[in-house]
């Protein structure tokens, strides 16, 4: 263990040791850290929910709305667990984009990334929809947040992941913030032109943490996954009918 991870372990025990009431349940509505969101965002906190990650809130989202023979409409590749809790709550999951009166009937909750223009989110919109945009990775689009938009929208819920938020901060002494750290976006730019450099990927471009790549030329990807271990570098390979021969890089600093 690191001095730099005994001294992060030794701060933290002291917080909780200074801790006034440890013994009582801490506030179930979270106001002191949605004032505190409300405060960066610009938005009134009673705007804001806040969860224990954005798996969370997706289900809390899907139990509130959906039922049995219900469907919501998915746009895959993406991430997983929208499938997976409409599964639990019994709902089905239509993938790609339906349109006219056919969503209008069928659809509960419609699912999107960050990566859509503002003139189809607000067609979107004007249908008697829920509608649901995932900007977990905003900060490494260069896309502004729609964040604002929820309170002209009813049917608008944005979800934003402060785990990744904090990983393009860097932080001082004083836990201030001080600037937007654009290492990471700047290094996946270099690791995508190096990947185009392989004569066995295709790497698409990517406005997220991550790059995802087809693995071609005859290459198995999950085979290039495990030889890439035994050599210490981890990538993550997928089995679905959509990604059966991609594999993700994720970009580090």
């Amino acid at each position: 263990m690191s001095c730099v991870q005994i001294s992060n372990i030794l701060s933290v025990s002291e917080a909780l040791g200074s801790m006034k009431f440890p013994y009582i349940y801490p506030d179930p509505e979270s106001r002191r850290l949605r004032g505190a969101f409300a405060q960066d965002s610009g938005l009134g906190s009673e705007y804001i929910l806040a969860g224990c990650g954005a798996d969370e809130l997706i289900d809390l989202i899907m139990r509130c709305v959906l039922g049995p023979g219900d469907k919501i409409v998915d746009c895959p590749p993406t991430f997983t667990m929208y499938e997976f809790d409409a599964a639990v709550n019994g709902a089905l999951v239509v993938k790609g984009i339906i349109t006219g009166s056919d969503m209008i009937t069928c659809v509960g909750i419609l699912l999107f990334h960050s990566i859509i223009s503002d003139e189809v989110l607000l067609k979107i919109l004007d249908l008697p929809i829920l509608v649901v945009l995932d900007e977990a990775y905003i900060e490494f689009s260069g896309i502004e947040s729609r964040m604002q938009w929820v309170k002209k929208h009813e049917n608008l819920i944005v979800l934003r992941t402060f785990s990744k938020r904090a990983g393009m901060y860097k932080f001082g002494p004083n836990i201030k913030r001080l600037k937007v750290n654009m290492a990471l976006v700047e290094e996946r730019e270099r690791l995508f032109q190096l990947l185009k450099e392989v004569l066995f990927l295709n790497p698409y471009p990517s406005h997220s943490n991550f790059i995802l790549s087809e693995v071609i030329s005859g290459m198995d990807a999950k085979k290039l996954k495990e030889d890439l271990a035994m050599m210490g570098v981890m990538i993550r390979d997928f089995n679905t009918k959509e990604l059966k021969s991609c594999i993700r890089v994720y970009v580090g600093q």
